[in-house]
């Protein structure tokens, strides 16, 4: 079994010009080990509850962690779906199959015409209709909707005038200005960390060397564990779309 297969909750607010997707974060691992920080579970390059808001009267996609100053901007990507004349049943909707390239990924989705959204999880969309499911070539991010509810479009007022404020109160960066941010992060993460692991085993006398040893060891596996559930390469579950 997996044990760094991570079940999320996330949910699509969603209407025909604008949604939020909301990263709430992990629910459980299938080892039944409890995420307890849920911001960190997704990204330890960032602080705060993730929010991923598309605008598509202007185009505009915005990324938002509620503890940071900054705030991500990125252009809608119109991405090259190719249609397939496979169908399944999705939740009571007929769900059709498309395929394409995107960020690297070869991606596989469900969409459904019976919804008028042109929406779906994360960055996904421009299909015509609502993707229900979808999942990346090797499996590293699987999206599925376990339930879809109706909202009093005051819910989607109420995102918009979320970001207005977000977009008054915080920096924008572009894409790639935080593409670079957090390249220089995860290089200082590293570094940080081999000061420590230089530092640890300098201070410890040579008959203890060897039991030392053994424990950077294990916290060097203990790091890699932990690398693979915080690695965006991770498998997700959408919970539900509402």
């Amino acid at each position: 079994m997996d044990s760094s297969k991570v079940i999320y909750h996330e949910v699509l607010n969603v209407s025909k010009d604008f949604s939020v997707y909301t990263k709430l974060g992990a629910k459980d691992t299938l080892n039944s080990r409890k995420q307890e920080n849920v911001t960190e579970a997704y990204s330890p390059l960032h602080q705060g509850e993730e929010k991923l808001y598309k605008d598509f009267k202007t185009g505009k996609l915005y990324i938002d962690f509620s503890k940071e100053k900054t705030v991500i901007q990125d252009s809608l990507n119109i991405i090259p779906w190719k249609l397939e004349n496979e169908y399944k049943d999705i939740l009571g909707f007929k769900a059709q199959k498309a395929t394409a390239e995107f960020r690297k990924n070869l991606w596989t989705v469900w969409f459904t015409k019976d919804l008028p959204y042109f929406d779906g999880p994360w960055k996904l969309n421009s299909l015509p209709g609502l993707i229900l499911e979808a999942q990346s070539m090797e499996g590293h991010m699987i999206y599925k909707v376990i339930k879809i509810s109706n909202k009093d479009a005051s819910a989607i007022e109420k995102e918009k005038k979320e970001l207005r404020g977000i977009l008054d109160a915080k920096k924008i960066v572009s894409a790639q200005e935080n593409s670079l941010l957090e390249k220089k992060k995860r290089s200082e993460i590293v570094a940080y960390l081999r000061i420590r692991q230089d530092q640890v085993q300098q201070s410890v006398p040579a008959d203890q060397k060897n039991e030392k040893a053994a424990g950077m060891q294990m916290f060097n596996k203990k790091m890699e564990e932990e690398k693979k559930i915080k690695s965006k390469t991770k498998k997700l579950v959408i919970e539900s779309f509402e």
